[in-house]
């Protein structure tokens, strides 16, 4: 087995082109769980996934213990197709 260095973070203009505008954010607090959904259509494309994590607060509960990945339930079947070079 192979140990691959992990890449660079998704980033939400990444993450556009694969059709995808939103993200899923779960509370990590076994007694809560709560998950919502994001648009982040008003952010840059520069910004990463993972600096999200750090701002949220959950509003049922308050925890700061929160997860955040892409809503993969927004992607089309087919991804758009990239620009060619």
């Amino acid at each position: 087995m192979q140990n691959h260095e992990p890449g660079p973070p998704m980033t939400l203009g990444s993450l556009r082109q694969l059709g995808v505008r939103g993200l899923l954010v779960i509370c990590v607090d076994p007694k809560c769980r709560r998950e919502a959904t994001m648009s982040v259509d008003d952010y840059a494309d520069a910004i990463e996934l993972p600096s999200f994590a750090p701002r949220m607060v959950c509003s049922r509960c308050g925890g700061k213990r929160i997860e955040v990945r892409p809503n993969w339930k927004e992607m089309p079947i087919m991804p758009p197709k990239l620009p060619s070079d």
